[in-house]
């Protein structure tokens, strides 16, 4: 069974408000006035847009070398993510055309 968060968090930041012990751990945090973190979805544009400009750049890297050039531009990003959001956005690596040799041109 797992401890209400308000026994842990009333002791830590007395803000006054009496908290009923069965109250769930995000009502608890939504009563005590906490400022949460922003959903990330401005962020997530963002790093698609990113991703999108990369992939224009680099139309034959795949997730892993735009995962790289991301970290290397400051995004803290898991590799992870990258394909999933590539995957998302229908964004694939173009298939290399098949060279095909001509008949009678042959070097001896």
């Amino acid at each position: 069974m797992r401890r209400p968060l308000s026994s842990t968090f009333g002791a830590l930041f007395p803000l006054g408000i009496e908290l009923a012990p069965s109250l769930t751990r995000r009502r608890d945090l939504q009563l005590s006035l906490v400022p949460r973190r922003p959903s990330g979805r401005a962020e997530e544009h963002k790093l698609v847009m990113k991703i999108h400009e990369l992939s224009e750049r680099y139309p034959r890297f795949g997730y892993r070398k735009i995962f790289d050039r991301l970290k290397t531009s400051g995004w803290r990003v898991g590799r992870e993510q990258v394909r999933l959001l590539r995957r998302r956005e229908g964004l694939r690596v173009p298939q290399k055309a098949v060279k095909r040799r001509r008949p009678g041109n042959q070097h001896d």
